[in-house]
């Protein structure tokens, strides 16, 4: 199955769907932006505006990832710091609760991490490969 594809189905989860890189939009600029400059017998004024244009994209997508990361760190480390105070040798049902809570929010975050770092990746290779 191809990454777009594979991308689709784990960002959709409605909470995370619109945080993740939007893979798609990336692939269709960096189709038409070829298709321009190759259009225009490979222009390098074009190309330097291409590559402003992907890296100004990919830098506000990193700052939506990093922005999404971060909330969801601070609420994990907030519930975590309650959990610490309360600590006895017996944990309630509401305590063990809040700690499967926090667990699986940092294991989504961790997925989160992941999958955005190999869209990046493969998005970068793809741009390279047309470009450079």
């Amino acid at each position: 199955m191809k990454f777009g594809k594979q991308l689709i189905l784990r960002a959709a989860d409605p909470k995370w769907s619109q945080y993740y890189l939007d893979y798609k939009m990336f692939k269709k600029f960096i189709r038409i932006s070829y298709e321009e400059l190759k259009n225009n017998n490979y222009d390098t004024k074009i190309s330097r505006n291409i590559h402003q244009e992907f890296y100004k994209r990919l830098t506000q997508e990193l700052e939506k990832i990093d922005n999404r990361y971060n909330v969801i760190e601070k609420k994990a480390s907030e519930s975590l710091k309650i959990l610490d105070e309360s600590w006895k040798d017996e944990m309630s049902d509401g305590e063990r609760k809040s700690l499967l809570q926090v667990i699986t929010a940092l294991e989504e975050l961790q997925e989160y991490v992941q999958i955005n770092m190999a869209a990046i990746q493969k998005i970068k290779k793809k741009f390279d490969k047309n470009f450079k």
